[in-house]
């Protein structure tokens, strides 16, 4: 089941902008919103603004979760929620939400990031479509522990 929803509008000078919202894991009442330079973590359960992730001069357009097992847990205990989120500086930001950081950029295309999904069987892969007319698929890898550091291929 898709866990993201959209809401337009068309501001006074007539561009349109949005909200994008998606709940963060299977089950959390967090949620992932995004829209100017931020993405918002939202309890929904009080509706307040937990947790803001900045990026100065971007415009997130898009976002996605996944749910995947750290690579340094052989066990496949220990999960993280992670999080796309892309726009207007055509490059994908992964963020884990407990800390706020993005521990990878992912650069391919050159154009404004429109959508973004991870496959529901295979949480490491990451589907992304921008207005360049592209469609591309990535392997996001899996985050080493409290390092986050990312392998995307």
């Amino acid at each position: 089941m898709l866990g993201c929803r959209y809401s337009f509008n068309v501001n006074s000078h007539g561009i349109l902008f949005g909200l994008v919202c998606c709940f963060v894991g299977h089950t959390t009442s967090i949620c992932a919103t995004c829209g100017g330079d931020s993405v918002c973590f939202v309890d929904c359960s009080t509706g307040r603004v937990m947790k803001k992730y900045k990026q100065p001069g971007e415009t997130f357009y898009c976002l996605a979760w996944t749910t995947v097992c750290l690579d340094s847990d052989s066990d496949k205990k220990h999960k993280a929620n992670l999080v796309a989120a892309g726009g207007s500086q055509c490059d994908i930001k992964i963020i884990e939400p407990n800390q706020l950081v993005c521990f990878e950029e992912i650069q391919g295309h050159k154009g404004v990031l429109e959508c973004l999904l991870f496959h529901p069987h295979h949480p490491t892969w990451l589907l992304s479509a921008a207005d360049d007319n592209t469609i591309m698929i990535w392997e996001i890898g899996l985050p080493k522990g409290a390092e986050y550091q990312g392998k995307s291929k």
